[in-house]
């Protein structure tokens, strides 16, 4: 039952906060004795290998790791403690008990944390149990932990970096077992020849893994630290957006000085932002991360309620008050409380989803996650210029929904958020752009595992669309089109990354 408990809640600790890759599962024997050796880098190694292990494995652990957080966990697992400090017979004594009853032992034998992400020196101990019992060696690797989490680096990394892990993405890879001979174990016991020979064998496929992983961590430090891309293409497009909607709002006599003066401004401020990451910032992992998501993000926030007072004014002036439409919330009691809730639930899954998104892509593959970013803010700031172009494109109809009849998701919605969020709700088609550019690409490039559970839940936002909001099939096929446009552009034009990368 611990063992149940304990691994259903790593699995959602690891998928929650780390991107986890398991390969190679099927290389470890379903039955007989086994053991598994890693390379260690942090206090996650044990857990990470029982996630890719449908066998209890027993540990052989530094008893001062009993001491920690983790202790409870390592004792749950069944971590067998050793003494490093003197010669600890009593150890080996029971890992030789375990795998004589058919079990899994993992080692670590480096004998402790790597201070540096390289494959330390290690110890023959895991040759021995083999040689005595006739157990398989499994070897396995961790690449990736180092950069999430580091407690031994070197003091050129910041206190916290290891202190606390930080997001990213974990591989763990499984080889093939290495089986001794039957007759040449039983001759050469006591050769320590053999015990070298044997652990260098098995450790073979973990540094020729580690080794390349580490270059390429490195690589990517080196071009975090880099300088800053000049302003790209997609930066000035909130500009763009910006006058094409002054010049469209002039000739539809709409033009308002108010919302045109806010949304300058906030770009403005912006574009200073970017002056000062080109020439004064110190360049970063977190400065790069500030100017891709959080500035275009903030930038977003600050503009949309101007620049969707604006696309409501041209609407308007298409749609004359008393031609516009509106639906009044058909249902009543429970029924109608439930699926006010759906209703607002669909309206609040592209923000989920996108957040969801942004955070495999990052921390899984950064090229990739330079071209979901530029997507976004073209259809973004595209779908705005589509909608102001043509005013009646994706408009449904205006939805009502009276206060007693909002369920518990619907009065949360409508208490936390500020009256600029409620404006996106009179533009189904823009929801039905966003979330159809995400669930393309995720379909194009198959990097986010959770592509398929997403489905159902666009498919839903395209009935609610339709179905709730009078969206017309024209104008949901024209949002789509415009989606696959948009991934059409992307895979034809190369952009400059943050890091001087072409992608």
């Amino acid at each position: 039952m611990i063992d149940v408990v304990l691994r259903r809640f790593l699995w959602w600790f690891f998928s929650t906060f780390h991107l986890l890759d398991i390969d190679g599962q099927e290389q470890v024997p379903a039955h007989g004795p086994v053991i598994i050796v890693c390379n260690h880098v942090n206090y996650f190694d044990p857990f990470l290998i029982q996630l890719g292990v449908k066998r209890q494995v027993r540990f052989i652990a530094w008893v001062r790791g009993f001491r920690h957080v983790f202790g409870w966990f390592m004792r749950a697992m069944g971590t067998i403690p050793i003494d490093l400090s003197k010669p600890d017979r009593t150890a080996y004594e029971q890992a030789l008990t375990v795998l004589r009853q058919g079990g899994v032992i993992g080692i670590f034998p480096e004998g402790g944390f790597t201070p540096d992400g390289h494959v330390a020196d290690h110890k023959t101990g895991a040759a021995r149990l083999a040689i005595e019992t006739g157990a398989v060696i499994c070897p396995a690797t961790i690449a990736g932990a180092f950069r999430v989490w580091a407690p031994q680096a070197p003091t050129d990394r910041t206190w916290w970096g290891r202190v606390f892990p930080r997001p990213g993405k974990i591989t763990l890879k499984f080889y093939s077992p290495v089986v001794l001979d039957e007759q040449e174990r039983q001759i050469r016991a006591h050769d320590k020849e053999y015990h070298r020979r044997i652990i260098d064998t098995v450790m073979e496929p973990i540094v020729g893994r580690i080794e390349p992983a580490l270059r390429a961590e490195e690589r990517i430090d080196e071009l975090m630290h880099g300088p800053a891309s000049p302003i790209r293409i997609y930066e000035w497009l909130p500009l763009i957006a910006i006058v094409v909607g002054d010049v469209v709002m002039r000739l539809r006599q709409v033009w308002d000085e108010r919302t045109i003066s806010s949304a300058c401004l906030a770009y403005a401020v912006y574009l200073a932002y970017l002056l000062c990451d080109i020439y004064l910032i110190p360049q970063n992992w977190q400065t790069k991360l500030f100017r891709n998501v959080i500035a275009p993000i903030a930038l977003l926030i600050a503009m949309f309620p101007t620049l969707f007072d604006a696309v409501t004014a041209m609407r308007l002036a298409v749609w004359k008050p008393t031609n516009s439409l509106t639906a009044h919330w058909p249902f009543s009691g429970l029924r109608g409380r439930l699926l006010a809730d759906w209703w607002t639930a669909t309206y609040l899954f592209p923000l989920w989803y996108l957040a969801d998104a942004l955070w495999v892509y990052y921390f899984s593959h950064y090229l990739q996650f330079q071209k979901l970013v530029r997507g976004l803010l073209v259809c973004f700031y595209g779908g705005l210029l589509l909608i102001i172009v043509v005013p009646a494109l994706g408009r449904g109809h205006d939805l009502i929904i009276p206060r007693y009849q909002w369920g518990a998701l619907t009065h949360w919605f409508y208490t936390i958020s500020w009256p600029g969020t409620w404006r996106f709700l009179h533009f189904p088609g823009f929801f039905v752009l966003m979330t159809s550019f995400l669930w393309i690409f995720d379909r194009r490039y198959r990097l986010s595992t959770r592509v398929w559970w997403y489905a159902p839940w666009v498919l839903n936002q395209l009935l609610a669309a339709i179905y709730v909001r009078g969206l017309s099939t024209d104008e949901l096929l024209a949002f789509i089109g415009f989606a696959v446009l948009v991934h059409a552009y992307l895979g034809r034009v190369k952009f400059l990354a943050h890091d001087r990368r072409w992608v």
